[in-house]
């Protein structure tokens, strides 16, 4: 039986590599204060005193340094990002026909400590609250997509990626995708969270 306490899900979104790497050939060690912050200002100074001494000519070499260094950073963010997902799992009290496949899908239990997000990525997630009595709601495709507000295609490749699992009747559980740091936006009628 789930608890009348809501549960908190930690959604942080990943950074674009691309994104990065245009940012950073574009206005260099500014570009780079969007993939690591530190690094910006470091690459800021050191551009600042080679482009000084060189008249310019150094930051032939800085720039492309800015560009390598901003899309690594957003890399390594991704990668720090992922592993602290994957190293911890966060309990549940799905209804009993969903354990066993949400159970069949989960990774194994680490038996580290905890991971502290905030602490790794220097900034503070953001906290959902699960609403309590959604762990017995099932939604078809269709009625999942207009819940989250996305196309049914959109909603099926989440659930060939992995990111949303279905039950064995083609439906998915309304606690699956608060689980998976969705926002409920439009519930069918006959429902309410």
């Amino acid at each position: 039986m789930a608890s009348a306490q809501p549960q908190p899900i930690v959604v942080q979104t990943t950074k674009n590599v691309g994104v990065a790497i245009i940012l950073t050939i574009l206005f260099g060690p500014l570009g780079m204060l969007y993939s690591t912050v530190v690094g910006g200002l470091i690459m800021m100074v050191v551009s600042f005193v080679v482009g000084l001494l060189t008249f310019g000519l150094g930051l032939f070499v800085t720039w492309p340094i800015c560009v390598i260094w901003g899309a690594m950073a957003a890399s390594s963010y991704n990668q720090k990002l992922i592993a602290g997902t994957q190293q911890r799992i966060i309990p549940s009290t799905p209804s009993s026909s969903s354990v066993d496949h949400i159970q069949a899908s989960a990774p194994s239990i680490v038996s580290h400590p905890p991971v502290n997000r905030a602490e790794i990525l220097g900034q503070e997630p953001k906290v959902i609250e699960i609403p309590p009595g959604v762990d017995n709601q099932k939604l078809s495709i269709r009625e999942a997509a207009q819940a989250i507000g996305v196309t049914n295609g959109t909603m099926q490749d989440y659930v060939k990626s992995g990111r949303l699992v279905a039950n064995p009747d083609d439906t998915i559980d309304l606690y699956a995708l608060y689980r998976a740091g969705f926002i409920i936006r439009n519930l069918p009628q006959n429902r309410g969270a």
